[in-house]
This record gives structure tokens, C-alpha cells and sequence, in this order.
């Protein structure tokens, strides 16, 4: 009886032990499912605004095309083609527009959709073939000086840094351009774990509050003066953190603009994959 009472108070020891662990399990799968679901409602409202955006854009401008094509047609209908001149540039300069917000948002999906090759890349050789296609799309009149530091061979996806380092630089340029003094440096630090680039400009700059707001999709703080559709920091974040890198800003009004991106050296991917393989 003795034996029998022994066993049974460990039975239900054990028991309790199992509905223990059975409820904190629960506990764990109803928090894990409530998180991924807010994520899922995350992802939806986001593709949701930018489905709005992408919509709002592209209708302005076309609504616009549309609307200067009829007022040419009407022109030429009167026999006044000095009015007809007039307007077909503008109808040229927001088709210029759609085509630029078309071709960003193709940029951003196949740096989205692009298979990860990382290899051994010349940074510095990379940047000043990407300054030098910027150049070609430039007036003499508004290109910066650039200096372009002492840029280290990165383990890293050219194909993908070719993307994030247009948009910085072009941004650079875009926002600095109209100072006579205007400057683009192109700069980079590292320690043991990853390697830092910075893109700096003398240019306007932004409130720093502002920074992370700055990578997501149709942001813009400032005027239409300086023209663009708000893609360009979003293909940099989505190419940077698709190497599992990252990236942000900092600024102040009036005193120029830096942007920072980092990626992990070789030796934290072999790391990485080493732990991931344990």
C-alpha cells in the first residue's frame, strides 16, 4: 500500500509537471500567433498604403498627360500651334515622370526578388563607376566636387550595392548641387564584425527626428524643387538589409546630410552559418 501511495503521489506530480508545461506551452503559442498576426496586419496595412500611393502618383500623372493632350489637340483643332508647342513639353515631362516612377518601383521589386551572390568587392572601384554614371545625367552647372575616400574590398552583392550606392549618391547630388561649393564624400570605417560606408553632403539636410522615417516607401521632406518620388532610400534599405546589413541618417537643417549603411564582414557569415549549422 505503502509502494502503491508512492507511486500514485508521483503520478500526479508528474501530471501537474505536464499540465504545467501544457499551459505555459499554450501560453507561448497564443502570444506567438497574436504577434505573427499583428505582423501579418502590419504587412497589409503597409502594402495597402502603398498600393495608395503607388495609385495616387501614377493617376496624378497620367490624369495629367491626358489632360494637356486634349488642350493640344484643341489647339491644333484652332490652327494655334504656338499653343500646342507650349504644352507638349509638359505632357513630355510628366510621361518623364510615370516612366521614373515605374522604373523605381521595378528597381525596388528586383532588389526585393534578387538571388544573394556575395563575393570579394572592390568598393572603391565600384563607387566611382556609379559617380560616374550619375555625372552623365547631370548639368555641369549643378555637379559637387567629389571626394572619395579610402572605400576597403567588402564581402558583398555588387549587384546590389550598385542600387544603394546610385540612390545615396544621386540623392547627394540632387540635394547639394545647387551650392557652389557643393561636396559628396564617400568614407568608410571598420572594427572586427562589419564595415561602414557613409555618403555625406553639404547640402540642405532634414530635421534628425525625421531620419528613420526616411527609408520607407513615398517619403519625402521636401519641396517638389527637388523633384523625385520618395522610392530611392527604400531600394537602399530593402539591397543593404537583404545582406544582412543595415542602414540610417543623420542630419540637421541647413548643414548637410549623412547617410550610413553597414555590412557584416566574411567572418560573421561564416559565423552566423556556423551557428545556424549547430
Amino acid at each position: 500500500l505503502l509502494r502503491r501511495s508512492d507511486a500514485v503521489v508521483k503520478e500526479n506530480t508528474r501530471r501537474r509537471e505536464v499540465e504545467s508545461e501544457l499551459t505555459t506551452l499554450n501560453a507561448s503559442l497564443e502570444q506567438t500567433i497574436a504577434q505573427r498576426t499583428a505582423d501579418l496586419q502590419n504587412i497589409v496595412a503597409g502594402l495597402e498604403s502603398f498600393n495608395r500611393n503607388v495609385s495616387h502618383d501614377l493617376r496624378g500623372s497620367l490624369g495629367g498627360i491626358a489632360g494637356l493632350a486634349r488642350a493640344a489637340d484643341d489647339a491644333l483643332q484652332r490652327d494655334d500651334s504656338a499653343v500646342a508647342r507650349r504644352l507638349l513639353p509638359l505632357i513630355a515631362k510628366q510621361a518623364s515622370q510615370s516612366a521614373d516612377l515605374v522604373s523605381a518601383l521595378l528597381t525596388l521589386a528586383r532588389v526585393g526578388d534578387h538571388h544573394i551572390n556575395k563575393t570579394a568587392t572592390d568598393l572603391k572601384a565600384l563607387s566611382e563607376d556609379v559617380i560616374a554614371n550619375v555625372a552623365l545625367g547631370v548639368p555641369e552647372q549643378n555637379l559637387p566636387r567629389f571626394i572619395v575616400g579610402e572605400l576597403p574590398r567588402v564581402h558583398a552583392d555588387a549587384n546590389l550595392l550598385r542600387p544603394a550606392l546610385t540612390n545615396l549618391i544621386s540623392n547627394a547630388v540632387k540635394f547639394c548641387g545647387y551650392r557652389p561649393d557643393g561636396c559628396v564624400e564617400l568614407l568608410a570605417s571598420a572594427d572586427a564584425r562589419e564595415t561602414v560606408i557613409q555618403v555625406r553632403d553639404n547640402g540642405v539636410g532634414f530635421r534628425h527626428d525625421c531620419a528613420p522615417a526616411l527609408f520607407e516607401p513615398f517619403v519625402r521632406l521636401h519641396g517638389p524643387e527637388f523633384g523625385g518620388h520618395g522610392i530611392g532610400l527604400s531600394i537602399v534599405r530593402r539591397a543593404i538589409e537583404r545582406q544582412g546589413g543595415r542602414v540610417w541618417a543623420e542630419a540637421a537643417p541647413e548643414k548637410g546630410a549623412n547617410f550610413f549603411f553597414a555590412l557584416p564582414n566574411q567572418i560573421d557569415d561564416t559565423r552566423r552559418a556556423s551557428t545556424s549549422g549547430d
